[in-house]
């Protein structure tokens, strides 16, 4: 290969490559069972956060249903989440729409179930939850969250008081008859 062949399939290389450099997003395009698809999955920035899910399927057949599981990769989880099911995009009804939280940063991977005429397919896109932003504490959140915290933290240095046996009885034993009456459907006095 001569060096300008070589020069020119670097070229190649670098401009496929660079397609997605800095991204944070997963693009997938494959197959679930008989129906070829693309996957879209739009990572939220923040975690815990709501990743963005767009399914595309590329075939002319239609599909019944088309469910997305966000799977944390922990070989200590007992059982994932039910699946959520997407929405048709209104215009296309070629195009799906979901969204899934992702709850923990780490490696997840987002299985794509497609149900149709054709049968049933399954899709694992891998996806990389990392926060790639910072959500600004708001001021008023601030200030609110500052005084619970000094609010609780003032008796923190005194004795508690001593023990009174007969206030007790007399919250316990309102409480019982609030919880009565509130079965029964009556009103609390």
């Amino acid at each position: 290969m001569s060096r300008a062949g070589r020069l020119a399939a670097l070229a190649a290389v670098v401009l496929v490559a660079s397609a997605h450099i800095g991204s944070p997003d997963t693009y997938f395009e494959g197959s679930a069972g008989p129906y070829r698809l693309r996957v879209i999955v739009r990572s939220p920035g923040v975690v815990p956060g709501l990743a963005q899910i767009t399914v595309r399927l590329l075939d002319e057949g239609r599909a019944r249903t088309v469910s997305v599981l966000p799977v944390y990769w922990d070989p200590r989880t007992a059982a994932p989440p039910p699946p959520d099911t997407a929405r048709i995009v209104s215009g296309d009804s070629s195009v799906y729409s979901a969204a899934l939280w992702l709850m923990t940063g780490g490696s997840y991977s987002v299985q794509v179930t497609v149900a149709g005429p054709a049968g049933t397919g399954t899709a694992i896109v891998p996806v990389q939850a990392i926060a790639t932003r910072r959500l600004e504490l708001q001021k008023p959140l601030a200030v609110g969250l500052a005084a619970v915290g000094a609010w609780g933290s003032r008796d923190s240095s005194t004795t508690p008081w001593p023990p009174r046996p007969r206030c007790a009885w007399m919250v316990g034993e309102r409480c019982c008859a609030s919880a009565s009456s509130i079965r029964r459907g009556a009103s609390i006095a």
